[in-house]
């Protein structure tokens, strides 16, 4: 069996363009906490038929939707969809300006800090005790199991700690950039006006009965015809839990319900879909030689215990998915990163609607 997991992953990309080409049973997990009861059906005597079975069947169902929803798409032009962007009041919005810019690594990361950050709710779900830490240590059905897993866990942690067995290294950056339709312009925070970048981002495009945005996530940063500067921030870290450099004086408990302000959203996510832009983040903050984190042919992150992102800070900001588009964006999108057309459809597979 092949499992598919992570945060860029989804099922109906695992069911369309991955386990057609594959013999066996190919299963999205879209928790870490849920494999070892996926492992558990897949491997069971008694479940494992009937388990494949339901998969492929599942399956097929999704292929068929999506075939069915690429026919009957309807979409708005290129130049629509920009018109019907999420719109902020440039001249009134607030932009807070960092007090530091630039890019530094994060060299006093201690294992014992880290720690601290654990969201220990996942855990408890990996062995079915579906209760939220710390209440769960006194649950009148699971509390005595919960507690006894804990304090192993625990021993392990420690273990962890005590003998330095994990090698964090972090790097952050925040830059002053300004946005152009769908691109963010990166500026050099010592050379004002110089651009050092630029970050290329896909637009919702199919057509709705509502009249939601078209969003893009360009739209969270202030456009250059403002007159505004705006900022944005990138991240890589490895070896360790999310680091997040500028938390705003949250509490623990708040970071792991997401309790901040703005998104952190990385290349391949539904609302940036586009892997190759890792290779801009990458330049940006000179990730490899500073922290040791190398991309593959694929764009994939080794070692693979790292995570890698933007930060942008509009208090309005939601994640969203970008979902199909057209040939006119897709031959727009290839133009203004320099791609040929055929390569652009090649990664963006996922999303090309014709």
């Amino acid at each position: 069996p092949l499992l598919i997991g992570g945060a860029t992953t989804s099922k109906a990309h695992t069911s369309i363009k991955i386990a057609p080409h594959y013999h066996g049973a190919v299963c999205h997990v879209g928790d870490a906490s849920l494999v070892v009861e996926v492992c558990n059906d897949l491997i069971s005597p008694e479940r494992k038929e009937a388990f494949k079975e339901k998969l492929k069947i599942d399956q097929e169902a999704i292929r068929v939707r999506h075939a069915a929803n690429v026919k009957d798409s309807v979409f708005l032009s290129l130049r629509d969809a920009r018109e019907a962007k999420f719109k902020t009041d440039w001249a009134t919005a607030q932009i807070d300006i960092p007090s530091r810019l630039g890019v530094w690594e994060q060299p006093n990361l201690t294992l014992e800090e880290v720690a601290k950050y654990i969201d220990w709710s996942p855990f408890f779900w990996t062995w079915e005790i579906k209760a939220l830490y710390p209440k769960v240590l006194t649950h009148k059905v699971w509390g005595e199991q919960a507690t006894e897993l804990f304090r192993d866990a625990q021993n392990i942690l420690d273990d962890i700690i005590k003998n330095k067995r994990f090698d964090l290294r972090a790097i952050t950056a925040l830059w002053p950039a300004q946005s152009v339709d769908d691109d963010v312009l990166v500026y050099d925070p010592d050379r004002p006006g110089h651009v050092l970048e630029t970050l290329y981002f896909l637009r919702q495009q199919r057509e709705r009965e509502e009249k939601k945005p078209a969003f893009c996530l360009a739209d969270y940063i202030a456009p250059k015809s403002s007159g505004r500067m705006d900022y944005i921030g990138g991240f890589a870290v490895t070896s360790g839990e999310e680091v997040d450099g500028t938390t705003e004086n949250r509490t623990i408990e708040q970071l792991i319900k997401e309790d901040y302000r703005g998104l952190r959203p990385a290349p391949g996510y539904p609302a940036c879909p586009d892997h190759t832009e890792k290779a801009t983040l990458w330049r940006l903050m000179n990730v490899e030689e500073r922290v040791g984190i190398k991309l593959t042919e694929s764009y994939a992150m080794h070692p693979g215990s790292s995570v890698s992102g933007y930060y942008f800070s509009h208090p309005e900001a939601e994640y969203f998915r970008v979902g199909m588009i057209n040939r006119e964006q897709m031959e727009n999108y290839a133009k203004r990163k320099g791609m040929t057309i055929q390569e652009t459809e090649r990664w963006m597979q996922p999303n090309k609607g014709y």
